[in-house]
């Protein structure tokens, strides 16, 4: 058994949801680097699960082995399927889909009653497009900006501190309370 001086902590990989990218994670990385940790958000087109996989794949090469795969919505249904690589150690969802090997991510929602908040929702162009009055559905912590003052710049700079005050309290608790518990012994 290595003692806890040499032991090498896994890597962390984050991956995002549909209404977010790999910036989202721009909060808790630094203190899980902090912590000893190899930590990287993977950055994918959201084109289509198997392009996002194989960029998942590919980022598993930017960090040393053996990797933790963290999914947020969406990303639950790419670090599912990109959890099958040799390199993965664990799987770590945040309120994320975890679809069967013979599911889509659509077939697990299709389980569950429509919610209203498909109606927010606009697919065209082969993307899902979030409509405007989505705002409060889907980021309901995200500050819908008004001019404040004769300045809007710094009415932006201070939305944009807000938010993130709001936003990556539960990435902290988080790494409090669960990244801390995993170690690969």
């Amino acid at each position: 058994m290595k003692s806890k001086s040499t032991e090498t902590k896994p890597s962390i990989v984050f991956c995002h949801g549909i209404w977010a990218d790999g910036s989202c994670f721009n909060k808790v990385i630094p203190t899980l680097q902090a912590d000893g940790h190899q930590v990287i958000a993977a950055q994918y087109g959201l084109d289509s699960l198997a392009s996002d996989v194989a960029t998942v794949k590919r980022t598993l090469g930017r960090v040393s082995s053996p990797a933790i795969l963290v999914g947020h919505s969406y990303g639950g249904s790419v670090i599912t399927a990109a959890g099958t690589d040799d390199r993965v150690v664990g799987l770590v969802y945040i309120a994320a889909l975890a679809p069967d090997a013979d599911e889509t991510s659509q077939g697990q929602q299709d389980k569950f009653p429509r919610t209203d908040v498909f109606s927010y929702v606009e697919v065209a162009d082969g993307r899902a497009w979030m409509l405007p009055k989505g705002v409060e559905c889907f980021a309901g912590d995200l500050i819908v900006l008004a001019s404040f003052s004769d300045n809007p710049l710094a009415d932006i700079r201070w939305a944009i501190r807000q938010f993130h005050a709001s936003c990556f309290t539960t990435f902290q608790e988080l790494h409090n309370g669960v990244i801390d518990e995993l170690h690969i012994h």
